[in-house]
């Protein structure tokens, strides 16, 4: 099972559950493998104007940390076999990663609600 909170997400591609992780290591491997920064590629993704090539990385990145032995023909092979599997996969992890704010823990929204909500009263002002 994912663990929301980690950017992990439950995926059936081609009839096998795999997990699929969006976290810091993914992003960097994402960026390295397009060259782009993964707002660039996220943004074409949402858009549905992604590259094949850039969508091959990006399955691959979150695939990775959990089948290591996935290779990155193995991931262009599951999306020539299962793309709807592979993106709903990719959304999955990407909302986990990025929840909405009300979602978050308790203590990230309050830190989040401002530049001086986590700082003592003497250092507000």
């Amino acid at each position: 099972m994912g663990n929301k909170f980690r950017g992990e997400a439950l995926a059936t591609i081609n009839g096998l559950q795999m997990v699929m992780v969006m976290d810091f290591n993914a992003m960097c491997d994402m960026e390295e493998a397009t060259g782009r920064t993964m707002e660039e590629v996220l943004t074409d993704f949402e858009q549905r104007r992604i590259l094949s090539k850039d969508l091959r990385a990006m399955a691959f990145a979150m695939l990775h940390e959990r089948q290591p032995k996935l290779r990155l023909r193995d991931v262009g092979t599951l999306i020539g076999e299962d793309m709807d599997g592979v993106m709903d996969g990719c959304i999955k992890a990407i909302e986990a990663a990025f929840p909405p704010a009300a979602e978050l823990p308790k203590t990230v929204q309050e830190l989040a609600g401002g530049a001086s909500a986590g700082n003592p009263p003497a250092a507000q002002g």
